[in-house]
């Protein structure tokens, strides 16, 4: 090859990864701001079965939750799926600002026409057992308790291993919320865009009166789900970050790459700083080219690459990406797209 052609190649070749690193740039600029906020993660099961009770054996258990973060299970009856609905809620949560300690406490929740109502005192629930929420339930932790609503009178009745505890008013929905056509059983977790709260637990037990049975589940990533059955399932998590998936969508692809480029030799802190060295630089493109299409918490582990390797690794990475370029508190939950993971 002549010097011209092989200049002309050379040069062929910086516009078109010029014209492809603006057009990544461009593409996830929204992205970015997303990465490091803080959000809701979920594993659950879901009964879209029209029921008036329910019930199931929630896990009381010790969670590793720092404050800003709250880790829960919970059961949610709802006449309408995902955040519009009205809905009822009683879990238990290990939430610091809601309780002032970082021991699981029960909670209720509702909502009225898609509008939270609020924890506890708050959520319109009238208690015949007083605040039966304000007591850390220390004493239970490694414990199973079953929960159950049931449609008595018009109102939801919370009973809490058999014993009634008091009721949503029927009266909140102007009497429009008398069925449940959305039963649903999970663990969520609260992160605060740094670390991940624990969310570790087994649901038992799950029944409907409408004879449904859970059917479909979600796992979050980096959160896991298994033995999912017809009446619970098993949650744990965080596990392990998947090395590369900068934008914790669970697979390490061109979305990742994008947002490093993005950020490219941004300094300190900072999501797309693959390997923590606090520079966002080729090192991150190669990890993530090591781990290539990579998903759940599977991982490949790389040393740091040596000053005269950056280059290969990064040439490396954008050839792989080249021929290969072909995820407020309910709203996040919904039943599209459910998988497991």
């Amino acid at each position: 090859m002549s010097e011209l052609a092989a200049s002309d190649c050379s040069n062929a070749l910086r516009t078109c990864f010029r014209q492809f690193f603006r057009a990544i740039t461009v593409s996830v600029t929204l992205l970015v701001v997303n990465v490091a906020r803080a959000d809701y993660q979920y594993v659950a099961g879901f009964d879209l079965t029209p029921t008036t009770k329910a019930s199931v054996n929630l896990p009381v258990n010790a969670q590793t939750v720092s404050i800003g973060q709250h880790s829960l299970f919970e059961m949610s009856l709802s006449n309408h799926t995902g955040s519009t609905g009205n809905i009822i809620e009683v879990g238990v949560t290990t939430d610091f600002a809601l309780n002032g300690d970082l021991h699981p406490h029960w909670f209720v929740y509702s909502w009225i026409n898609g509008v939270g109502q609020g924890y506890d005192s708050h959520s319109h629930f009238v208690s015949i057992a007083g605040a039966f929420w304000s007591t850390p339930l220390t004493a239970l932790e490694g414990t199973w308790q079953n929960v159950a609503f049931q449609l008595t009178g018009g109102n939801w009745w919370l009973l809490l291993n058999g014993n009634s505890m008091g009721y949503f008013p029927g009266s909140e929905w102007s009497g429009s919320f008398t069925i449940s056509n959305a039963t649903e059983v999970f663990g969520e977790a609260y992160d605060n865009g740094a670390t991940f709260p624990s969310v570790n637990g087994t649901v038992t037990g799950y029944s409907s009166a409408g004879g449904g049975h859970l059917g479909s589940f979600r796992a979050d990533n980096p959160y896991h789900i298994s033995n999912a059955s017809a009446t619970g399932f098993t949650a744990s998590g965080p596990m392990t970050p998947l090395v590369g998936d900068v934008n914790k969508d669970g697979i390490v692809n061109g979305q990742d790459i994008g947002l490093v480029v993005s950020n490219w030799l941004s300094t300190g802190a900072n999501p797309a700083d693959v390997n923590a060295d606090r520079i966002v630089n080729g090192q991150d493109i190669a990890l993530i080219a090591s781990n290539w299409l990579a998903t759940g918490a599977t991982q490949v582990f790389v040393p740091v690459a040596e000053p005269a390797s950056v280059m290969l690794g990064l040439m490396g990475s954008l050839s792989l990406l080249t021929s290969a370029m072909r995820r407020n508190r309910r709203s996040s939950m919904g039943t599209g797209g459910v998988h497991v993971m």
